[in-house]
């Protein structure tokens, strides 16, 4: 059976998504990125070497944007485009971008490394996109053939 290109993970914010990743992709061959909390800071957790970098500021400065309540890094912006545009899929079963939501719809954030991941990866592609953005993200870029699960899904048996 062939793999699906495309899995979309879905679920409320903060329910779960990213930390239910975490534990799956463990021990598997996984590129990308997830974005934890780590003591009340969301990080950016590269794949597959396994390190942490900060994603949110403090405050508002020439180094970050204004996202919601949050003030985000733009070089991790920067490092998650990378990862999505370097990654050698030979070496992975998974690359993962945690997670797509307005900022990409907007063209911003991780937009152009989705867009080529999209376009050129083999490798199959997980998105974590909040429930209130799965149609929207689905149609800005074409996803019509992902499947869309929730982080049960990916439970380990």
């Amino acid at each position: 059976m062939e793999l699906t290109k495309i899995v979309i993970l879905t679920g409320a914010i903060q329910s779960g998504k990213t930390t239910t990743l975490l534990r799956w992709c463990e021990h598997k061959r996984v590129g990308g990125f997830l974005t934890p909390v780590v003591t009340g800071k969301r990080m950016l957790f590269t794949l597959p070497d396994k390190v942490y970098a900060p994603f949110e500021a403090d405050q508002a400065s020439e180094e970050s944007m204004a996202v919601g309540r949050f003030y985000l890094l733009k070089s991790a912006f920067a490092e998650m485009n990378n990862r999505l545009v370097q990654q050698n899929p030979e070496q992975l079963d998974w690359l993962i971008v945690d997670e797509v939501g307005p900022l990409e719809l907007s063209e911003k954030g991780c937009y152009a490394g989705l867009v080529h991941a999209i376009n050129h990866c083999t490798t199959p592609l997980l998105c974590v996109i909040r429930a209130g953005l799965v149609q929207q993200v689905i149609d800005k870029f074409n996803l019509t053939d992902a499947i869309v699960v929730e982080k049960d899904f990916f439970a380990e048996k």
